[in-house]
């Protein structure tokens, strides 16, 4: 809430899903993740960027809190 982008109450952190529990479901559900990248917002340009998971200084920065994944599923 701190950059006030979404209002207050929008998000509840208990049903956040980590990348590590995506990974473990996806492959539970007989697929293989092959990609995972963090989206950061630049507030200043208003626009989010996709990062690495290891975004120099800011280790796993992007994938805090906004990521995407992508998994190739098996058969």
């Amino acid at each position: 809430h701190v950059l006030r982008v979404v209002p207050r109450g929008t998000h509840d952190w208990r049903k956040f899903v980590a990348p590590a529990e995506l990974r473990d479901m996806l492959r539970a559900a007989g697929a293989e993740p092959v990609d995972c990248r963090g989206l950061v917002l630049d507030p200043l340009r208003n626009r989010c960027h996709l990062v690495d998971c290891d975004f120099g200084l800011l280790r796993n920065a992007g994938v805090q809190a906004n990521y995407i994944m992508a998994a190739r599923k098996h058969g």
